[in-house]
């Protein structure tokens, strides 16, 4: 008997066998198909990444909707240890699942939601947002429709801004949208 390795031919002398994958929870940043090629992309979420760690489970009979969670099966031979919980150097040793992403990757997909809306660069505004101080705005792009879009999330930003950073920005520095004109 030899072992088997996935992604590789095999020869004709191969018999069945069964096998380990290495899985893990996580959410999808886009929609996904199943057995698509994925990296990491932020904190508990997978999605298109040229840094591949695995693939969405390829057993699944439709797609993944975006935010929606799904097993990541990690790429033959690259988990370092295995006996039912194991260890791959881009996720941590302790074990992880939706519920223990789900606060701070819900976060962040929401904010990576409302730019997509906004029409902004998610670093940018979490950056920007996390550097206000008193009477300070955001100088942006936004037309109309996203400044609107801003003054309808406002306090909703902030909440997923507290939990995807960790720090709380006191109401009199928090600021909004200004043109740049």
């Amino acid at each position: 008997m030899s072992d088997v390795i996935l992604g590789q031919l095999v020869s004709p002398t191969e018999q069945r066998d069964a096998i380990h994958v290495a899985v893990i929870p996580m959410l999808a940043s886009e929609m996904l198909r199943p057995g698509q090629r994925v990296g990491i992309v932020g904190d508990g979420i997978a999605g298109p990444s040229s840094d591949v760690v695995g693939i969405v489970d390829p057993f699944l009979l439709d797609v993944v909707l975006k935010h929606a969670g799904f097993w990541l099966c990690l790429l033959p031979n690259t988990v370092t240890g295995m006996r039912h919980h194991w260890v791959h150097p881009q996720f941590e040793a302790r074990g992880q699942s939706l519920h223990d992403l789900s606060e701070k990757a819900a976060s962040e997909a929401w904010l990576r939601e409302q730019c997509d809306d906004l029409g902004c660069d998610f670093e940018d505004l979490v950056g920007a947002s996390s550097r206000l101080v008193y009477g300070s705005y955001i100088v942006s792009g936004l037309n109309e429709i996203g400044r609107d879009h801003w003054y309808d999330i406002e306090d909703e930003f902030w909440k997923h801004h507290e939990i995807y950073t960790g720090v709380k920005t006191p109401e009199e520095n928090r600021g909004g949208f200004s043109c740049s004109c």
